[in-house]
């Protein structure tokens, strides 16, 4: 279970009289976003995953994050035809993260999705490789 609090209270009743329904779900929805986007800025500032950052971000985030992180990167080292290396930065990073001993269900659960998403990342690499793409 993860908890994301707020950036900001939202307010559901002026005084003793409660806001309309809508109201407050429609401030309780941009706050929700407002809250992530400010949390996907900080988290993707961060280069380096770190225990602080991984104990920091929800899941989705820290995905979400790396895998923009993996498209800047793709970007960037296909345009130097240096795919291959970040193929082996990738699998370092697999190896690093599946050494890791974490207690606790929530940890794991955040490091299994981190480690899928970096196998799947290495095999879009490899495709990209055996296709021979030299730019998008």
């Amino acid at each position: 279970k993860e908890n994301v609090p707020l950036g900001n209270p939202v307010v559901v009743k002026e005084g003793e009289e409660p806001l309309p329904v809508e109201e407050w779900l429609s401030n309780l929805s941009n706050e929700m976003f407002s809250t992530l986007a400010a949390q996907l800025q900080g988290c993707y500032a961060q280069s380096e995953m770190d225990m602080q950052q991984f104990e920091r971000y929800p899941s989705q985030l820290l995905c979400l994050s790396a895998n923009i992180h993996f498209t800047f990167n793709v970007e960037r080292y296909m345009s130097n035809g240096q795919l291959l290396q970040l193929k082996d930065d990738l699998r370092s990073q697999l190896s690093s993260m599946t050494s890791l001993s974490l207690d606790g269900a929530l940890p794991q659960a955040k490091l299994k999705s981190l480690i899928l998403d970096l196998i799947h990342n290495i095999a879009v690499l490899d495709d990209l490789l055996v296709q021979k793409v030299t730019r998008l």
